[in-house]
């Protein structure tokens, strides 16, 4: 048996990935099974194989791996050095049970790449910093979606209400909104946008006026799109001015449907269509609808106890699936107080910044039956004197859980969550958890008890408890506020220290009372947010990362 020294190339198998990667500058020892076969298992989750056998037997590799994918359930593979890229992509070629590829390199991949890519017939789903913009077109082709980690850095209230934080989701995004006149950086955006764009199907117009809509109306024909339904959003105090201009719209609609084949429609309110036919009945009818609304107030009151019953439910079978867990007390989590949410407004949660780190914790399999319940587990929340003692759970947005439960349940309590931006094995600088303002108690109904002085007065209640599957962490309370609807407390990205310790002296300077601690650049911070006054203001908790 010939013992060889070669500069190996391992490829790591993780619990739902395969990850490729290149030992730096180091030379390992292989053992030659024949001249050709210069590849060796070294553990049960690594494999090494040598640079010339994969150019040799892209083939032979490829059914390597398709068995340990199968094995594994895996789909996803992961490449985190640039230069193995196109090595792999030969074995993937082959790879059926492989759908989606992370490469883990912030720099935009090569024309070659993208050509190799291109010919991958297996792979759907690429995660990457960047690619040339011209090639989405050519992957979208082939029904491939990419996704970039690159941020597109504009302050316009086009990219910003729209959530467009990076090229791929320019290119895919099949849907926007306008609310205001633009100003010249967002007809760029837009202008930009509409150039790059190849899904969009609808636009939706709030606080109509002519000069906004023709500024619209001109850019699309600037850049010849077509095919767009244009809904003008009729509210209760502009319905008359859009029905005063129905000539004016008739005839924009006329011309540019035989232009571009755009469609303009109006699209009333429930506020607005309440209020004009409520004045179009008579008392006959009222009495009819005043029986309606009775039964459809009984309705959503019994509709209500049902979420409110299966919530607990819920609350209540966790327990006992998670005796282990960060020794979770059995705080009773419910309260007898009448139901009504105040749900988390969706616009408030912005699109997403994917983070990886593939490290592995111990704490694990202190959750593996949360885990089994719903793999989007990625610890638990724990307020003193309060109801909050709850798993927290992560989905691929801000969406999903704001109306389903632990389960995955339909519910309109939804559950408490971390911002799918946060990456949970390496914690950021600014760790977000939402979760509704139950008046039941339930989720983070009790949040508002943070605002007594006999909650903040009590330094026991100042420490927070956030495990995630990975680390026991203790935060310690550093600010507490309300304030009107804004995102501007939950940012995850800061350009440098000055930008994290100018965010730091915002939300300290906002809290109604002093706690007296300091933090750093160094720290790490974690953020709680709720609605509060039926959805009209946020209540916001901040606290630091003190073990």
């Amino acid at each position: 048996m010939e013992v060889i020294f070669i500069k190996d190339i391992v490829v790591h198998i993780d619990d739902n990935k395969i990850i490729f990667s290149v030992k730096n500058d180091e030379l390992v020892k292989i053992i030659s099974f024949n001249e050709d076969d210069k590849n060796s298992i070294i553990g049960n989750d690594e494999i090494v194989f040598s640079e010339e056998y994969i150019l040799n037997n892209p083939k032979i590799l490829s059914n390597f791996i398709n068995g340990i994918v199968q094995d594994k359930n895996i789909n996803i593979v992961y490449i985190n050095d640039y230069s193995i890229i196109t090595l792999i992509l030969n074995i993937l070629n082959y790879c059926k049970n492989i759908s989606s590829i992370y490469i883990d390199i912030n720099e935009e991949l090569s024309n070659e790449i993208c050509d190799k890519l291109l010919l991958c017939k297996y792979i759907k789903n690429i995660d990457c910093y960047s690619t040339p913009l011209y090639f989405l077109d050519e992957f979208d082709k082939k029904n491939i979606k990419v996704d970039f980690r690159m941020i597109y850095l504009s302050n316009s209230d086009f990219i910003l209400n729209n959530n467009l934080s990076t090229y791929s989701k320019m290119y895919y995004q099949d849907n926007i909104i306008f609310d205001k006149m633009l100003r010249k950086i967002d007809t760029i955006d837009f202008s930009m946008f509409l150039k790059l764009n190849n899904h969009l199907k609808t636009i939706n117009v709030y606080n109509f006026s002519f000069e906004l809509l023709n500024q619209i109306v001109s850019i699309l024909e600037e850049n010849n799109k077509r095919d767009i339904q244009i809904n003008l959003m009729a509210e209760i105090d502009n319905a008359q001015t859009i029905q005063n201009s129905m000539q004016y719209l008739k005839t924009l609609d006329k011309v540019y449907e035989k232009k571009l084949n755009l469609d303009f429609k109006i699209k009333y309110s429930n506020d607005y269509r309440k209020k004009n036919t409520l004045k179009q009945i008579s008392m006959n009818i009222v009495v009819g609808c005043c029986f309606i609304l009775n039964f459809l107030m009984l309705f959503g009151f019994v509709y209500s106890e049902y979420n409110n019953y299966m919530t607990k439910k819920s609350v209540d079978s966790l327990k006992k699936a998670t005796v282990q867990v960060n020794n979770i007390s059995n705080n009773d989590i419910t309260s007898k107080e009448e139901n009504k949410s105040e749900n988390i407004d969706i616009n408030d949660l912005p699109e997403q910044e994917k983070t990886n780190d593939n490290s592995t914790s111990n704490l694990k399999e202190n959750y593996q039956n949360l885990l089994k319940i719903n793999s989007d587990t990625v610890g638990w929340l724990t307020v003193n004197n309060t109801n909050i003692n709850y798993p927290v759970v992560q989905s691929k947005d801000n969406d999903y859980y704001l109306s389903h439960g632990f389960y995955k349940n339909k519910t309109v309590n939804g559950w408490v969550f971390m911002d799918y931006r946060n990456n949970p094995e390496n914690l950021g600088r600014n760790t977000i958890i939402y979760g509704h303002n139950l008046k039941n108690g339930m989720m983070f109904g009790s949040l508002r008890n943070v605002t007594s002085s006999n909650w903040y007065n009590n330094a026991n209640n100042l420490t927070i408890t956030f495990n995630t599957i990975y680390s026991s962490m203790k935060w310690k309370v550093f600010s507490i506020y309300i304030i009107d609807v804004t995102n501007d407390y939950i940012y995850t990205y800061f350009e440098d220290d000055n930008d994290f310790s100018n965010f730091i002296n915002k939300i300290k300077g906002r809290s109604f009372r002093n706690f007296n601690v300091d933090v750093t650049p160094n720290d790490k911070i974690l953020t709680l947010s709720t609605c509060q006054s039926n959805g009209t203001k946020r209540l916001v908790v901040h606290a630091k990362l003190i073990k």
